[in-house]
């Protein structure tokens, strides 16, 4: 079996710590539909070392499954076929990523290795589109427009998204009046939309060293 594959159990005896062991009777669904790891050849045979370490085993690949990969490369496989009693788990690469220890590689392999959704729907970059870059009249409806204001960002000058203002005036009398802006994004995404639902799917951004998904 791989990490993540849904199993049928026999229950078995109790240890001596009082925990139920089992023995796995049949594969329901598979988990793994693609790996991301390391190339090797070794004696004419190519195979797989997955990054994660929860996958032990090595997919082979067959030559002409390489997809012009080549050994020491870190390589995206689609598992074809899964391991059985007398039989070693085999795929094709269908994405290079590149060389190991390449500058910016690792964060390719994090992202696929995690199943982070990386790619962007047509429907959703088609709606994302259509939003107006200026902040329209119907924008303003029921808000207080404070851009004349001399906000300063929280974020920092390296910041992936700057949604998130302040600023501080003293009042007449003594004390000080706080103004903090945050951005409204969902005023921008319909309920039910493609952004919304790929919003729902993501469930929230992942930031890397100098990239964010």
């Amino acid at each position: 079996v791989f990490d993540g594959d849904e199993v049928l159990v026999r229950k078995g005896q109790t240890d001596f710590r009082g925990r139920i062991e089992g023995a796995i009777i049949e594969v329901i669904a598979s988990g793994a539909k693609t790996l991301v790891g390391r190339l090797y050849t070794e004696r004419g045979i190519n195979f797989l070392r997955a990054d994660n370490p929860r996958v032990f085993q090595d997919i082979l690949v067959p030559d002409d499954a390489l997809g012009g990969a080549k050994t020491g490369q870190l390589v995206t496989l689609e598992v074809v076929d899964h391991p059985f009693k007398n039989r070693f788990p085999s795929g094709r690469v269908v994405e290079v990523l590149g060389e190991h220890l390449a500058p910016g590689v690792e964060i390719d392999v994090s992202i696929r290795s995690h199943n982070i959704p990386y790619i962007w729907p047509d429907d959703v970059t088609a709606e994302a589109a259509k939003i107006n870059p200026q902040v329209l009249e119907a924008d303003k409806e029921a808000r207080i427009d404070v851009r004349h204001l001399p906000l300063l960002t929280i974020d920092g000058e390296d910041a992936r998204d700057f949604d998130d203002a302040v600023f501080c005036e003293p009042k007449r009398g003594g004390g000080w009046r706080l103004y903090v802006a945050i951005a409204d994004v969902a005023h921008y995404v319909a309920v039910a939309s493609a952004l919304d639902q790929e919003a729902q799917i993501r469930g929230n951004s992942v930031y890397f060293p100098d990239y964010v998904v």
